[in-house]
């Protein structure tokens, strides 16, 4: 995480910037099985660096059940002047990190300074990654951890309480962890919205991860109506970010409120004590693109 923070801050300063060629993701839906095939082209060109990726992913829900991973997922890295695939990196492990540093990053842009209680909905890689990338960005007091499968939390406790020797509590609603915590990590792949804007305290900054289409929604439209929003990208959020598109159709968001987190990291944020802010992530290639280059110049010497 520590390595991954400044490569997201390159991410989104290069997207910013338009260095970057990223294509929207395509998303293939497989209704037979709860499945969506994801895939995500990105080619770059910095004054530092030149790369070019493709990641591809699944998520079939049902998975779980199977007792398989709900996502799995292969990165590509290619020679940017040839074409030649130089890499095959694991994208599950890649994807959590790296969204994690971007969660890590907005953090420190948006949410107040100093000590916090830190909140977590979702028990699975993305929650630990998330968990992680808070324990860089911000004194954590003690992690406060909701997911609906009380066994699943109970296992994430137990590995942040391990490997971070974090104080870890069980929640036994994701209305307890709103009460409780003003840093709330949401990280499910849930069609209905598991943190309402009713339950929300001033001051609270919410980093949500897990909904990446428009018939999915961690928060409701009265949470994200609350909510000062910085998103990853503008336009994959219109298109990916069912929380905000919902908020959008019921009145409760304006798009041209909504910021993007590389525009936030070169002209500021002025936030206010008693704010609410949202940063929503729904992923981008070029994040994956940065990370990967990093991955793979280490690996290769």
């Amino acid at each position: 995480m520590a390595e991954a923070i400044p490569l997201a801050r390159e991410a989104f300063l290069a997207l910013a910037r338009g260095q970057v060629t990223m294509p929207q993701r395509l998303a293939t839906r497989v209704p037979d099985h709860q499945g969506t095939h994801l895939s995500m082209p990105c080619y770059v060109k910095t004054p530092e660096r030149e790369i070019l990726i493709i990641k591809v992913v699944t998520v079939f829900e049902g998975n779980a059940a199977l007792g398989k991973p709900v996502t799995m997922g292969k990165l590509i890295v290619h020679n940017p002047t040839t074409g030649e695939p130089l890499a095959l990196i694991d994208a599950e492990a890649l994807t959590a990190i790296r969204t994690g540093a971007a969660s890590a990053l907005a953090t420190d842009l948006l949410a107040p300074a100093g000590p916090q209680m830190l909140g977590i909905i979702g028990a699975g890689e993305q929650a630990v990654a998330q968990a992680e990338a808070m324990l860089a960005a911000r004194p954590i007091e003690g992690i406060v951890i909701y997911s609906r499968t009380r066994a699943r939390a109970l296992s994430l406790a137990a590995r942040l309480q391990t490997r971070h020797g974090a104080q870890c509590l069980i929640a036994h609603t994701a209305e307890d962890v709103a009460h409780i915590c003003r840093l709330i990590c949401c990280a499910t792949n849930t069609v209905t919205p598991v943190l309402r804007g009713e339950w929300l305290q001033p001051g609270t900054h919410i980093n949500a991860v897990g909904a990446f289409r428009a018939d999915m929604a961690e928060l409701d439209p009265d949470a994200v109506g609350r909510s000062r929003v910085v998103v990853d990208q503008l336009e994959a959020a219109r298109n990916g970010a069912g929380d905000l598109i919902q908020a959008a159709a019921a009145g409760k968001l304006h798009w041209e409120d909504v910021r993007e987190l590389g525009e936030v990291l070169e002209t500021g944020f002025d936030r206010g004590p008693d704010h609410i802010t949202l940063f929503k992530s729904v992923g981008t290639a070029v994040q994956d693109a940065f990370a990967a280059d990093w991955v793979y110049r280490k690996v290769s010497g």
